[in-house]
């Protein structure tokens, strides 16, 4: 014999909010209210991974769930090559283990785009001469995802870690 589909039941009626009083079958999602920082220093790789770590950093779970979430929106990298989408796997970037370009661009990456959405700059913000934010990150995220060598790599990382990430102290 050959098996048979089962035909599956069609709800007759989808129960709405109004239908069972006290009982809310469908929430309305409240609009998130993830906004950009008001940071003033950029954090380092390093910084970030700290703050990452339960309980370690000044900024709350909520605030840096936030910047990941802003990060993700803006990045053209995260979440397609590197996977940062919560606290736990943005630890994970940001943690120097890796010794591979890749994993270097990708924490100087990931601490740009969180000192972006920390509010230390905006798109156009120079960082370096003529560069902008906006077109440093453009052009380590074409490398990331191109074919560019690992100096090619290293060498993006390095300019991001050096005046996008590096806290300059006043002497």
């Amino acid at each position: 014999t050959k098996p048979q589909p089962t035909p599956t039941k069609s709800p007759t009626h989808d129960p709405g909010v109004g239908d069972n009083p006290g009982v809310d079958g469908d929430p309305i999602p409240v609009p998130d209210t993830c906004v950009r920082g008001k940071g003033t220093k950029p954090l380092s790789s390093k910084a970030w991974a700290t703050e990452m770590l339960r309980g370690k950093g000044s900024l709350s779970d909520s605030t840096l769930t936030c910047y990941l979430a802003l990060a993700q929106n803006g990045s053209k990298i995260f979440p397609e090559l590197t996977n940062a989408g919560s606290l736990g796997k943005a630890y994970k970037v940001l943690k120097p283990t890796s010794k591979s370009a890749k994993a270097l661009l990708d924490r100087e990456l990931l601490a740009a785009w969180l000192n972006y959405a920390h509010g230390v700059y905006n798109g156009s913000a120079k960082v370096h001469g003529k560069t902008t934010l906006k077109q440093a990150v453009a052009i380590a995220e074409r490398h990331r995802t191109g074919k560019a060598s690992a100096a090619q790599l290293k060498k993006t990382a390095v300019y991001l870690y050096k005046y996008v990430n590096e806290v300059i102290s006043a002497t």
